[in-house]
């Protein structure tokens, strides 16, 4: 039981640093049989992209539940967008919004930005501008381009937040650095409803940003090492070298 744990929470600690590794089919399929959440969503994604095994949408489907079940993050953000694209299942986007609901009030970037989506458009919920900009801006605090795009565009327009066109060129900005070269055309518009005075405060606006983005990040990462350190001293009595298990 503890080989599997450490197995889990490692492998969870190693995809949250965007450095996983894929473990062989068979061994991936073994833990997952045996209940192991991480394991269950990391079949999912091999069913789901057809790595290592033919694809299949059905078998995603059935592991990403798994996992979803058990609170699997991003297995609940997976299995809503499975929903919303009807792969391997119908189309049902209310199923959809349930899913990303779940994931992104565990704080999933993704799912946060997904489900801004979903409510901007009234897919599977009530159209609710306001609602989406709140699951935009939490979803691009911790660095996610595409929902720091659609939270410069509401701003832009003033949909679901005032009208501000600094904090449009604020977000739109971040979201170009970030690589959505989407936002370098808008950020275009923007720029010419805007004063240079404006235009030099929203910069400013921009790098606070980012600022604050980058202190999120370290903070969950330095959270994520103390949480491995602990677990590893209480259960092996070992401390490991973290920095080179975060560089694998």
């Amino acid at each position: 039981m503890m080989k599997i744990t450490l197995f889990a929470l490692i492998a969870g600690l190693l995809m949250l640093g965007g450095c996983a590794q894929e473990l062989g089919f068979q061994e991936t399929k073994r833990l997952a049989e045996g209940g192991d959440k991480i394991a269950q969503y990391n079949l999912g994604l091999m069913y789901k992209n057809g790595e290592g095994v033919p694809q299949d949408y059905k078998e995603a489907i059935k592991w990403y539940t798994k996992a979803a079940e058990q609170g699997d993050a991003s297995a609940q953000n997976n299995l809503g967008l499975m929903y919303a694209k009807g792969k391997g299942v119908p189309q049902d986007y209310k199923l959809a919004v349930k899913w990303y609901t779940m994931s992104a009030e565990q704080g999933n970037a993704k799912a946060q930005s997904n489900l801004g989506i979903n409510y901007a458009k009234g897919e599977g919920v009530a159209q609710d501008d306001n609602l989406a900009a709140k699951w935009f801006r939490m979803s691009a605090e911790q660095g996610n381009n595409e929902a720091q795009y659609n939270l410069g565009f509401m701003y832009a327009f003033g949909e679901g937040v005032p009208q501000d066109y600094k904090e449009a060129y604020a977000w739109l900005s971040v979201a170009k650095a970030n690589g959505l070269e989407l936002a370098e055309k808008n950020l275009g518009i923007v720029t010419k409803k805007m004063t240079k005075e404006q235009i030099v405060q929203a910069k400013s606006i921009s790098i606070e940003i980012s600022k604050r983005i980058d202190a999120n990040r370290k903070s969950e990462n330095d959270d994520l090492r103390r949480k491995l350190n602990e677990f590893l001293r209480q259960d092996i009595n070992k401390e490991i070298d973290i920095e080179a298990l975060l560089s694998l």
